[in-house]
């Protein structure tokens, strides 16, 4: 039997300040804009089950050709989900490193708060830490040790 999945596309991401949430991805995670689209009608109605959808697509490529794609709906009513890094659900976007601690000081020092300094797993398998990104996503850094 032939399988289907090919692989996961991308990760999309509501944004509620589109140009913080680009500064974030292309300035201190090195994503590049791939395409940027304005979608409205029929189409995005449907598949986001909300009537006259306007939205601004931006898809940003990454280390890897990971692909997140940052939504700006016009008019968002929508409520901001005070998640945690425990909450159910999707919690994280995970993020290989060569250099944690490199990065971990790049961004400290932009200002980004972070759960704690990175730190090696229990099984010396890995270091790694949290923070939350604009929009309310948590991003874990993680560098491997073996």
């Amino acid at each position: 039997m032939k399988k289907n999945l090919i692989k996961i596309r991308h990760v999309g991401i509501v944004s509620k300040d589109l140009e913080k949430s680009l500064n974030f991805w292309i300035n201190q995670m090195d994503f590049k804009i791939f395409k940027e689209m304005n979608e409205e009608g029929d189409h995005i109605d449907s598949i986001t089950n909300k009537k006259n959808s306007k939205v601004k697509t931006v898809k940003l490529i990454g280390p890897g050709n990971f692909m997140i794609e940052i939504l700006d709906f016009e008019n968002n009513d929508s409520p901001i989900i005070n998640s945690k890094a425990y909450s159910y659900g999707i919690t994280h976007i995970a993020i290989e490193l060569e250099d944690i601690n490199k990065k971990y000081r790049e961004l400290k020092s932009a200002g980004i708060k972070f759960n704690s300094p990175p730190n090696t797993t229990p099984d010396n398998y890995a270091k790694m830490t949290y923070f939350e990104a604009p929009d309310g996503v948590f991003i874990e850094l993680v560098e491997l040790l073996k």
